[in-house]
């Protein structure tokens, strides 16, 4: 999947499941994923499995094309608990360590999106993260919409934590592709008269 934001997002290989587990394992990201405990291979590789079965789950490698011509994974997102009849999804994403402030979240984002709403037909994308998580700038960049906070639901650190919900339509996603492109054309306004 590639819809020109200088990354691809290609199905996760197997072998690519160490560096994933290095990454979720890492501090930079865990801090602000679900999960308390760290990740074993075993539980990485039952993961994988699930995975690879479940309709309800589309996860993907984060591929930066610009590093030649061999792509390098930079990160993971996805879709989880498609819910194709309600046509909505929850997204979940992160990027390696070492990859981050380059903007490959943002771009991955941007692509998941599209292909939520254009390849999928779903009606929502939602997520959720830990109320301090800076990627929240980010996620309001893509569009997605701060709804509410479930106040101390995690226990992480030491400490209560709060939940902060977002999310984004498909309405509200296409409305800002077309202020995008109309931007980027430099007419203020868009003029597109279709959906993209």
């Amino acid at each position: 999947i590639n819809f020109d934001h200088g990354i691809s997002l290609d199905t996760i290989d197997i072998g690519a499941l160490g560096l994933l587990r290095r990454w979720r394992n890492d501090p930079a990201i865990s801090v602000w994923c679900r999960q308390s405990d760290l990740i074993s291979e075993q539980a990485q590789a039952d993961w994988y499995t699930r995975m690879s079965r479940d309709p309800t789950i589309r996860m993907y490698m984060v591929l930066s094309m610009d590093d030649g011509p061999k792509p390098t994974i930079v990160g993971v997102c996805g879709l989880t608990s498609l819910d194709y009849h309600n046509r909505r999804a929850e997204f979940s994403l992160y990027i390696g360590p070492e990859h981050q402030g380059q903007g490959f979240g943002l771009a991955a984002l941007k692509t998941l999106l599209s292909h939520a709403f254009v390849n999928l037909g779903l009606n929502l994308v939602w997520g959720e993260t830990i109320g301090s998580n800076p990627a929240l700038t980010m996620f309001q960049r893509c569009g997605l919409k701060r709804e509410g906070r479930r106040r101390q639901f995690y226990w992480k650190g030491g400490r209560w934590l709060d939940s902060i919900m977002v999310s984004v339509t498909a309405a509200e996603w296409r409305a800002r592709q077309r202020k995008e492109l109309g931007a980027a054309r430099g007419v203020g306004k868009a003029t597109v008269g279709h959906d993209i």
